[in-house]
């Protein structure tokens, strides 16, 4: 008898403590406006904030970047000389300098051509919350930038 109250008894105080959570994709594209970065010229910013970009674009979302995970970048830059690098940090987790190819005549031109792809993406397994920063090496002129991240919304029963 006294079996039959207390499972039920534990397993309510189970549910209550549970939290249930419900996982969005967001994509969003950052337009920089052909912004330049650079590490040489010391009067222009040489890393970027990911997360005070997309509140400064984006106010109306409101989304919690608190408890978002980052999962891919897709920067769309050029260099100046064809040797810039850049690096994406999320949280403790660092990517390695990846290359931005770019041609000194191409810099001045806003062709879609003339502009290079870099794609990082964060693995699953690394705690990633925190600061989304990218740090450019060289001058990089950055197109657009997007963002895929996943947000965490729960529930308490």
């Amino acid at each position: 008898m006294k079996c039959k109250l207390i499972i039920p008894f534990i397993a309510g105080l189970f549910l209550a403590f549970v939290t249930i959570a419900e996982a969005r994709q967001h994509r969003l594209v950052l337009n920089m406006h052909h912004k330049v970065y650079s590490s040489i010229i010391p009067r222009l910013k040489s890393s970027l904030n990911l997360k005070k970009e997309i509140r400064r674009q984006y106010p109306h979302l409101r989304l919690q970047l608190k408890r978002a995970e980052l999962n891919r970048v897709r920067l769309v830059a050029k260099s100046l000389l064809g040797s810039g690098r850049v690096k994406l940090k999320a949280g403790s987790w660092s990517s390695p300098y990846k290359r931005v190819d770019g041609d000194p005549s191409d810099f001045l031109s806003n062709a879609n051509n003339s502009y290079d792809k870099v794609n990082f993406y964060v693995p699953n397994f690394v705690a990633h919350r925190g600061k989304w920063t990218m740090k450019f090496k060289g001058t990089i002129k950055v197109r657009r930038i997007m963002v895929n991240f996943e947000t965490r919304r729960r529930f308490f029963p």
